[in-house]
């Protein structure tokens, strides 16, 4: 199989959506055959490269860029005069030197000190809630409410420290392993019989992709192949029938995506909890949302079927009953 690439460049601001979407369009073809389970997972892996070249394609990089901060003639002067002075008394090391020297030093202090004071009078005042000026001062806000996040060290099994990233993963995967175990149980659960249901092939319409699509959660987080929700939202048409295809070549052979079966595992540390402690942290797992797609049309798909022979309440899994599941 083709293996998906990673790319670092993750869309932003500056992304150019009209050429992400010509890029897509000039690089997908209709016409892949999708007669097997190597073919689909041949053709979600090409999808997904392509969406992730459109993206480094459309997505300028943004840099740091160091500001040359530019301070008033007097401060300048105050520089120059200060490293003269410096310069002279390391060569004589007069004690007059030495007097001026530390004169010099403490008005180029203050000097500083009041250029600082004066510049963040004027960044307060230009704050601005609109657009005008960008929402600065929600930006601004923003800075001042995001929690610092420290990183605390993790002790071994053997009460040691781990000394490296490899270290840390190696005992979170063992505490895990331990911790998600399958739960046998002696339950009298009587699973219903389907086998004289008769249900018509399923298969997917278009429309069924693009509303799915249009309420997808744009600020949830992608999985491991980095495609983004903004980035399914913002797909052409020739890709959405792309989806369509891989989708329901799926239903007609019965098989799902070995790609979409692979999480990335984030460690949440718990509130109240020894942060140098395995056991204080909860795993959440990302996973891509292609999947997250399908899973959700098929059953929206599903629910009238059940709903209709009442094989498995609905409710159970948290759904009301004619509610929707597409969100």
């Amino acid at each position: 199989d083709q293996a998906i690439q990673d790319f670092t460049i993750i869309p932003n601001r500056l992304t150019n959506w009209l050429k992400y979407k010509k890029y897509i369009s000039s690089h997908l073809t209709l016409n892949n055959s999708l007669k097997s389970e190597d073919e689909i997972q041949t053709a979600i892996n090409l999808f997904t490269n392509t969406l992730s070249k459109a993206v480094q394609v459309s997505t300028p990089v943004i840099t740091q860029r160091h500001k040359n901060e530019k301070f008033p003639i007097k401060i300048q002067d105050l520089i120059i005069e200060k490293r003269n002075l410096r310069r002279l008394w390391q060569f004589h090391r007069s004690p007059s030197l030495k007097t001026q020297l530390n004169q010099c030093q403490r008005k180029l202090h203050n000097a500083l000190k009041d250029n600082k004071e004066l510049s963040l009078t004027k960044y307060l005042q230009h704050l601005d809630p609109t657009k005008r000026l960008d929402f600065s001062l929600w930006k601004a806000t923003k800075k001042l409410k995001r929690p610092i996040v420290y990183e605390s060290p993790i002790r071994l099994n053997d009460g040691n420290w781990a000394r490296s990233p490899c270290d840390k993963v190696n005992v979170f995967a063992d505490h895990l392993e331990n911790v998600f175990t399958p739960n046998f149980t002696d339950s009298d659960v009587v699973v219903p019989q389907i086998n004289e249901l008769v249900i018509s092939p399923m298969k997917f319409r278009l429309s069924n992709i693009s509303a799915a699509v249009k309420k997808l959660n744009i600020k949830k987080s992608p999985g491991t192949d980095k495609i983004s929700s903004r980035m399914i939202r913002e797909l052409p048409n020739t890709a959405l029938r792309l989806v369509l295809f891989i989708f329901n070549a799926m239903l007609r052979i019965g098989y799902y995506p070995s790609s979409w079966k692979l999480s990335e595992i984030i460690m949440i540390p718990k509130p109240g909890k020894d942060a140098s402690q395995v056991s204080s942290y909860r795993p959440i797992s990302l996973l891509s949302i292609l999947s997250k797609l399908f899973e959700k049309i098929f059953l929206y798909a599903l629910t009238p079927h059940l709903n209709a022979h009442q094989i498995i309440p609905v409710h159970q899994f948290g759904f009301r009953k004619g509610h929707s599941t597409i969100e």
